[in-house]
């Protein structure tokens, strides 16, 4: 299974294409922020259609906090429909595309929605690096880099979505 997890932001977003039969990372942001702007990740998205054939597309959503909402929240969320949009309209399903909640994600990775970022990283490097071949933190180094190599703190959250829905998957809990 080939999936898409993007991790949404106002004006830019973490993204990560993984492949759960080998466990690879085939793509990641790769910028000094670990973001594109979020409309050259709609243009990757089309330029992928001949390259990359997402068996899913996951998409962190937003949990309700109870205060009002300020630009950010809303732009991001205005963001995360046109994600959603632009895919549909390229051919992929409504069973294609998951948003997943942040507390969901925690939940799934750490058992509870009350584990920190630290928490996840250790789940995830777990997951794709059982065996800390690439160092405690899967990073390695320049010469010999590791599967999360260059990443980012919203590069880790794209990762959490992925990884968070193919143990949801493992677990049949959709």
């Amino acid at each position: 299974m080939i999936i898409l997890g993007i991790d949404p932001g106002p004006e830019d977003s973490a993204a990560v294409v993984y492949d759960t039969a080998t466990k690879i990372i085939l793509w990641k942001s790769d910028t000094v922020t670990g973001k594109h702007l979020n409309t050259q990740l709609l243009g990757f998205f089309m330029a992928w259609q001949n390259r990359f054939t997402f068996t899913q597309i996951v998409i962190e959503s937003m949990d309700c906090r109870g205060v009002p909402l300020n630009h950010w929240v809303r732009e991001t969320l205005i963001w995360i429909g046109r994600f959603k949009e632009k895919l549909l309209g390229w051919g992929y399903t409504e069973e294609q595309i998951t948003l997943l909640l942040p507390t969901k994600i925690r939940s799934t990775l750490c058992g509870t929605s009350k584990c920190t970022l630290k928490d996840e990283k250790e789940v995830i490097i777990d997951h794709l690096d059982p065996m800390r071949r690439f160092g405690q933190h899967g990073k390695g180094t320049k010469k010999a880099p590791g599967p999360f190599y260059g990443f980012t703190k919203d590069l880790w959250q794209a990762m959490a979505v992925v990884v968070a829905y193919e143990l949801m998957v493992e677990r049949g809990d959709l």
